[in-house]
């Protein structure tokens, strides 16, 4: 037979064991939708700055031409993206080549060693 203060500690134990478990529940599903909210805002905000310079563009050129996106080519390198700016038929007017960054004159000339540190020459 089991005495009063047995079955209460098993019951504390029990309790505080489903409570731990509910809080780590709580917690993580909160974190993981404040971080995708985050993500998904930044995301947008990316986007926003993508459309507000090609309208910049169109608005200092008056036309689409083949260097229309140049300056946003190190941005989207860096970001791991690729753009492509279409016209009104659907046909790429200015676009990104994924393969150009490893071809890249700088990229292939920097002296490193196997642990990511740069020197210089001198």
């Amino acid at each position: 037979m089991q005495t009063i203060r047995k079955r209460l500690s098993i019951l504390f134990v029990v309790c505080s064991f489903a409570a731990i478990l509910l809080i780590t529940l709580f917690v993580n599903l909160t974190i993981n939708k404040k971080f995708n909210e985050y993500m998904i805002d930044t995301q947008n905000k990316r986007y926003q700055r993508i459309v507000s310079y090609f309208e910049q563009v169109y608005k200092r050129e008056g036309k689409w031409s083949e260097d229309s996106g140049v300056e946003l080519t190190h941005e989207a390198y860096m970001g791991n993206y690729c753009l492509t700016l279409f016209d009104s038929k659907n046909k790429p007017i200015w676009g990104m080549n994924p393969n150009d960054i490893r071809s890249s004159y700088h990229f292939n000339k920097m002296i490193t060693e196997n642990r990511g540190i740069y020197y210089t020459k001198i």
